[in-house]
């Protein structure tokens, strides 16, 4: 790619590798949070989902995760002392779009900080599943740790303990409905199953013959 778009170069072999290394790096960047590699058009454009990207029409969410690639790229030689300030960042991403995104800084930045105002419920699972003590909520200008309290930060976000029955409801929904559907399964004559299996042996033996 670099030498159609670049045919003449005063460049050093040592700078053309440099700049060939840190291109690979941000391309698996992208890979790794927006699960496509950069690509270029015949014209020489960079491409994205196979379109140029002025014209891959991405979402409000992609857009915010490519600024962010940009942003991470350009501080990959600091970010271990960095603090990242991020603000409800659920309004623009998936939630599990940021939680991968999240993988990805603590995958790269093991020591930085990460300080979150969220509304999440799960981000705030997913954090608390690594370390509870770690979310913090706020009540009456007051500020408090909800390592002990988890109730407290569930009942701001949902309500009272009806909203939160009606939650834990409808997460229990695919393992009641899989438990109904063997069930069912379990009341059904086994005899159309048994007369497949025998069809099934008859011809393999068959074959095998």
């Amino acid at each position: 790619d670099r030498e159609a778009t670049h045919p003449k170069t005063s460049q050093s072999s040592e700078e053309i590798e440099a700049v060939t290394q840190s291109y690979q790096a941000f391309d698996k960047l992208v890979a790794s949070i927006l699960k496509v590699s950069l690509g270029r058009s015949p014209n020489g454009d960079a491409t994205i989902f196979k379109q140029p990207l002025a014209d891959a029409n991405l979402s409000d969410g992609q857009k915010v995760l490519l600024q962010f690639i940009v942003a991470l790229h350009a501080q990959r030689s600091s970010l271990d002392n960095t603090v990242f300030l991020l603000d409800e960042p659920e309004n623009h991403l998936h939630p599990y779009a940021f939680i991968e995104l999240l993988e990805v800084l603590l995958s790269m930045a093991p020591r930085a900080q990460f300080w979150i105002a969220t509304h999440s419920v799960p981000l705030l699972s997913y954090i608390s599943s690594k370390d509870p003590r770690s979310i913090w909520y706020v009540e009456a200008g007051e500020v408090a740790n909800a390592g002990k309290n988890p109730g407290k930060v569930l009942s701001g976000l949902l309500g009272e303990e009806e909203q939160i029955a009606q939650l834990h409801a409808f997460t229990a929904l695919p393992a009641q409905y899989a438990a109904i559907n063997f069930a069912v399964e379990s009341l059904v004559s086994p005899t159309l199953r048994s007369h497949l299996h025998q069809r099934v042996s008859f011809s393999v033996g068959k074959i095998g013959a």
